[in-house]
């Protein structure tokens, strides 16, 4: 938990500029105030009220900072009272540091007041006037931010005017050849030419069909005549080489 708790200062740089929301970092340490908070139920886990004071720490003066450091990575021990006590303070500063980087949000409020609600059930007692300090201001900025609107997303009750749109000025492009004006018959005259110069490309083009359609259909009855034709020279040879065959036979069977 040390562990994880100390690599929360990286999160908070890394946002510093950029302003960025971190929902998981701000749900872990809100756990870990969890942790801290005596639970009137009976306990789960074996780590409800981890974080829970076994004594009174007003007076005590940690050995080296209240707030968690490298060395708290080995050497600490959960159970130690010295340890809760940096846990919980960095936990708390941590938020702080959040709270004020996420300040311009306008759900703020909502992300932190679960934080207020746990920070209000816990016994601050018990832990040195630095640290009860922090909680206290902690909850007050949460709280500031209550009366804070927001603003929501309305529909417009009228709709947008569309903009002026303008035709567009449509420029000839120069192809090298001047055109002459024209008078209205030979406007018209010009239009009857493209159009009798376009329907003899389009009578062309079919009667280029039509030579191509007739040249296929005159070439398969070429090729079917010349099948038949071949067809009937085959019988006819086949019937003569019979004939032949036959005369053979009664020439032989004549000198017998």
């Amino acid at each position: 938990m040390g562990q994880l708790l100390i690599l929360m200062f990286f999160p908070l740089q890394y946002t510093d500029l950029s302003k960025r929301f971190s929902p998981a970092a701000i749900s872990f340490l809100h756990g870990l105030v969890q942790l801290a908070v005596l639970s009137p139920a009976k306990p789960k886990g074996r780590t409800a009220n981890m974080l829970v004071l076994s004594r009174d720490m007003r007076e005590e003066e940690p050995p080296d900072s209240s707030l968690m450091c490298s060395s708290d990575l080995t050497d600490s021990i959960p159970g130690d009272d010295y340890f809760k006590t940096r846990a919980l303070h960095t936990t708390v500063k941590l938020l702080s540091g959040f709270l004020s980087q996420l300040d311009e949000l306008p759900s703020c409020y909502e992300v932190f007041k679960p934080v207020s609600c746990i920070l209000s059930r816990l016994d601050n007692s018990k832990y040195p006037p630095d640290i009860q300090k922090d909680i206290a201001g902690l909850v007050l900025n949460i709280a500031a931010l209550e009366s804070r609107k927001i603003q929501l997303l309305v529909v417009e009750k009228k709709k947008p005017r569309a903009l002026r749109l303008y035709e567009p000025n449509i420029e000839e492009v120069f192809d090298g050849m001047k055109k002459r004006p024209m008078g209205r018959t030979k406007q018209e005259r010009a239009k009857l030419l493209h159009k009798y110069k376009r329907e003899m490309k389009g009578a062309m083009r079919e009667i280029r069909r039509d030579k191509s359609f007739l040249a296929k259909l005159k070439l398969k009855e070429t090729l079917t005549s010349d099948l038949e034709r071949q067809q009937k020279v085959r019988e006819i040879y086949g019937s003569a080489a019979n004939q032949q065959a036959e005369f053979h036979k009664l020439s032989k069977h004549k000198k017998k």
